[in-house]
């Protein structure tokens, strides 16, 4: 899957312009849409990147934990969990 995976998003989602930002975010938006218009707005939570625990929390009706909410995801950390490189 960590060969394939990549491929086929490639190929399939971004139409081979992963690397066309402009593109790449054209489709990602659509997709964003598409999600919107196929859920119920009841069951859906449209989380913004930043908001922290509550609209999580609030969302699925559960306390807000003591902890900080986590804020690490920088490109190394997101390759070496996604791809294993180092």
């Amino acid at each position: 899957m960590r060969v394939i995976l990549p491929i086929l998003m490639f190929v399939h989602t971004f139409q081979g312009k992963a690397s066309d930002e402009e593109h790449a975010i054209k489709v990602l938006k659509r997709h964003i849409e598409d999600v919107k218009e196929a859920i119920p707005a009841d069951r859906l939570l449209v989380y913004e990147t930043g908001s922290g625990w509550e609209p999580i929390c609030s969302f699925l009706s559960v306390p807000v934990p003591d902890e900080p909410f986590p804020s690490t995801n920088t490109t190394s950390e997101f390759r070496q969990i996604r791809f294993g490189e180092e």
